[in-house]
């Protein structure tokens, strides 16, 4: 994984992460909800930068069901590492309604 993370390991409260065709976004958050660790990748299989991410329609993308699963197991290595249980780790429903949002076009 290529992670950016404070050089500190701090306390850590919960881990959410988010799926899109492009890729998957993982938190880690503290307990006022600010991200102290991040970490992004995107849906190529010859590189998980973000910015190497291909169309959605491409037949090498990784398809989202497998990118879903790919998220919720990072999230659950980083819970383990963190010393979270796995019921702190939360599928970020409303940042991917949010990517959707963000898609539509202007009426």
């Amino acid at each position: 994984m290529r992670l950016r993370k404070n050089v500190m390991k701090e306390a850590a409260n919960l881990i959410t992460y988010a799926v899109r065709k492009e890729g998957y976004e993982i938190s880690v958050l503290d307990a006022e909800m600010q991200p102290i660790y991040e970490y992004s990748a995107g849906n190529n299989p010859g590189s998980d930068a973000p910015s190497d991410s291909l169309d959605a329609d491409d037949p090498r993308a990784i398809p989202v069901e497998k990118l879903e699963q790919m998220a919720r197991r990072n999230a659950e290595e980083l819970a383990t590492e963190y010393g979270l249980p796995a019921d702190k780790v939360v599928h970020d429903t409303d940042l991917e309604a949010s990517w959707d949002d963000e898609r539509k076009p202007a009426l």
